[in-house]
């Protein structure tokens, strides 16, 4: 959250106004999920109910959010919330992380 990236940057001596915060985790979202487009997936609805899969399709519409995955068997399931989606990458992203350029100062 937005909240929680600021708290951590202000651990660590700097300050993210929320109108940094804010587009860094969209772009960053954006930048996760484009890469994960045809890739296999976890998804985990709100009822804990959890889907392997192959991720085809995501969306954005405010704070409506879409992913749309494709289980072994190619049947498809849209995952909808209106809350931000939460992540936790496999150590095989490791690679794909280094490689991103820093979207907010360093070098």
């Amino acid at each position: 959250t937005p909240a929680q990236l600021q708290n951590f940057a202000k651990k660590t001596g700097d300050i993210l106004p929320y109108t940094i915060v804010a587009p860094l985790l969209r772009k960053c979202r954006t930048a996760l999920l484009d890469a994960s487009r045809g890739q296999p997936i976890f998804a985990l609805d709100n009822y804990g109910v959890q889907l392997e899969g192959v991720l085809r399709n995501w969306a954005t519409d405010g704070e409506a959010h879409e992913l749309e995955v494709a289980d072994g068997e190619g049947k498809r399931s849209i995952f909808k919330s209106h809350k931000e989606p939460k992540f936790s990458l496999a150590r095989d992203w490791q690679p794909w992380l280094s490689t991103r350029q820093p979207a907010h100062g360093g070098g």
